[in-house]
């Protein structure tokens, strides 16, 4: 359901039928509305989970362009017509309220520390399985003691920007 350009593959008579049906008012978005639309015409996807097919990039450094990013992806979720996608984009919305719901309570009544763990446990012990699949560069492991202080974070940014993205416009930083 999702896709980066960073790393993207296709047949460029895809590409072409593809671009008679974009929206060019977007400012971001041709890669995964590309996927959607091979999705929607049956086109072969693939998932290259292959060392040697990843491709790293870099961070600029700025804050400012991380949330600006953030919120242009955010943003392409209000067009959005892939069914599994926008159920995947809902639930990973309900799950991050959840568990910043389940912190707030915490700092309310302390006494409902053991549901509010669960709620971060039934959220956070699949990505952490997910994630760690991933990671079989040992380099990259070593990178799984983040997990529980992102995961914690992550809540708060993630909602953050859902809840900016439809309000502000998707400018490149």
């Amino acid at each position: 359901v999702l896709c980066n350009g960073a790393n993207l593959g296709f047949r460029k008579a895809s590409v072409a039928n593809y671009l008679s049906a974009v929206r060019a008012d977007l400012a971001s978005g041709d890669d995964i509305f590309l996927l959607h639309y091979l999705k929607r015409s049956k086109g072969k996807i693939v998932c290259l989970n292959n060392k040697e097919g990843t491709v790293s990039t870099s961070f600029s450094g700025r804050l400012n362009s991380f949330i600006l990013q953030r919120r242009r992806w955010a943003g392409k979720g209000l067009y959005y017509k892939d069914a599994d996608t926008i159920i995947l984009a809902l639930a990973t919305l309900a799950a991050n309220l959840s568990v910043l719901t389940a912190l707030i309570i915490i700092l309310i009544k302390s006494a409902c520390f053991l549901p509010a763990l669960l709620i971060y446990a039934a959220k956070s012990i699949p990505e952490f399985l997910l994630l760690s699949g991933y990671l079989e560069n040992p380099g990259k492991i070593k990178t799984l003691f983040l997990f529980i202080p992102a995961s914690l974070l992550y809540p708060l940014y993630a909602v953050f920007i859902a809840a900016i993205s439809p309000f502000s416009s998707n400018k490149w930083s």
